[in-house]
């Protein structure tokens, strides 16, 4: 006695449905359960794994790019440390180059008044030796 199996698979290639139909002649019950058994483990269970799969690509996914982000969010971190950096530089050698024009600006004259303190001293030095010898 055969048994007659109606077979209707459904298969998803890329988003398009496939249907795969016929009728499969089998000789006894235990080849019907090895069929059965076949194709719960080749379709049935491979597709109940998906989801577990889908969620632990997922996973990983989102750790890599938590991971790049982190990564980049340090180097843009990096790159604003060094815009500061050479702007405070600019910014101190500026400021260097405006404080020594003021101080050559005030001290020249004193410079001079200095000198000419100087000449009066030496003068009024040689006139009390002058004096004394």
């Amino acid at each position: 006695m055969k048994y007659l199996i109606p077979l209707i698979l459904i298969f998803s290639f890329g988003g398009q449905i496939v249907l795969a139909s016929g009728i499969t002649p089998l000789k006894n019950p235990e080849q019907l359960e090895k069929f059965y058994q076949k194709i719960q483990n080749s379709v049935i269970n491979p597709m109940k794994q998906i989801p577990e799969k889908v969620k632990s690509a997922a996973e990983n996914l989102m750790e890599i790019l938590q991971n790049k982000a982190e990564s980049k969010k340090e180097e843009i971190k990096q790159e604003i440390k060094q815009e500061i950096k050479s702007e405070t530089k600019e910014q101190i050698e500026s400021q260097k180059k405006s404080w020594e024009g003021r101080i050559k600006t005030w001290l020249t004259p004193l410079k001079i008044k200095i000198q000419e303190g100087r000449e009066i001293l030496r003068r009024w030095l040689g006139k009390v030796r002058e004096a004394i010898f």
